[in-house]
């Protein structure tokens, strides 16, 4: 079960997604990322680091896109990081898998979860 926190750190929260912003991840509904890490804060520091990681191994020329995915078949959802490129690279399943392993045994001591991901959408 997962740990509920009665008094989120709502500056940290909000200085997160502000420093998101100013590294070009676009966040398209920042209410439901912000009600997220309110239920997990003890992932801020680990978004913070899964994003800019992620930044450096694709460039600026990837767009990347934090939502909260919720599954439909069950009741789970957790944070995903999208990885949008103009032109695909052909190893581009292999630099995720690489980026996630860099991060998975710190996040499985988390409340909460980021994925990053591709859904070989183009940039928006």
């Amino acid at each position: 079960m997962a740990k509920k926190y009665l008094d989120p750190p709502i500056v940290e929260i909000e200085t997160t997604l502000h420093q998101l912003l100013e590294d070009k991840i676009q966040i398209p509904q920042p209410g439901a990322v912000r009600d997220y890490l309110s239920l997990h804060p003890d992932i801020l520091g680990l978004v913070t680091s899964v994003c800019t990681t992620t930044l450096g191994r694709f460039g600026m020329g990837t767009q990347l896109v934090l939502e909260v995915y919720r599954d439909p078949e069950i009741v789970d959802h957790y944070l995903t990081l999208y990885v949008r490129q103009e032109q695909y690279q052909d190893n581009i399943l292999d630099v995720l898998e690489d980026v996630r392993k860099l991060y998975e045994l710190e996040l499985a001591r988390k409340s909460g979860w980021i994925l990053v991901t591709t859904d070989f959408s183009p940039p928006k």
